[in-house]
């Protein structure tokens, strides 16, 4: 759905201007980010309007998508599952509530699987070179560290969400080894 939207969008702007404009293929992996951005985002506040918990929901989002962009992860087939997943991940997230123990000890494991897997998955996904993983991973350490400081459950939950996608059995062909 939000393949054939973002296509014949696509199709249409490169019409308008063809000398201009990107490939359509460009066009169209740009408009799928976007419409899956914006989807994912009035879809969750949406929820957390209903359910009473915009401020929760939408700093849940804004957390989960800044550790991503420098963590990477698991990529669903199609961006609809995106959508769902990250939206039932930040609602759920909102509504849990850790024992103090209990939330050092996930945090910590956050840490190790960012310090193993993180950046995860993320050749085919941006034009970062493989010489800057390593940063990618220190930062997104740095972010799951601080919430050591900061002790949110709601933080926790988002980074154990994200960190767990990070997980992969197979070695990844990168290009900073």
């Amino acid at each position: 759905m939000v393949e054939a939207l973002a296509g014949r969008l696509a199709n249409s702007i490169k019409k308008a201007n063809p000398e201009n404009t990107a490939s359509v293929p460009v066009l169209k992996y740009g408009l799928i980010i976007l419409i899956n951005f914006l989807t994912t985002f009035f879809l969750a506040l949406v929820i957390g309007i209903f359910l009473g918990k915009v401020q929760e929901v939408l700093l849940g989002l804004l957390v989960f998508m800044a550790l991503r962009a420098v963590s990477g992860g698991y990529h669903f087939q199609s961006s609809m599952m995106c959508t769902l997943a990250t939206t039932a991940t930040v609602v759920t997230a909102a509504y849990i509530s850790l024992p103090v123990a209990v939330s050092i000890v996930v945090n910590a494991l956050c840490c190790v699987l960012v310090l193993l897997f993180a950046p995860s998955r993320i050749e085919r996904q941006s034009n970062i070179p493989g010489k800057y993983y390593p940063y990618l991973k220190l930062v997104s350490l740095l972010m799951v560290a601080a919430n050591f400081a900061i002790h949110s459950d709601l933080l926790t939950t988002i980074y154990f969400f994200q960190c767990i996608s990070l997980i992969h059995f197979t070695k990844e062909r990168r290009e900073d080894t």
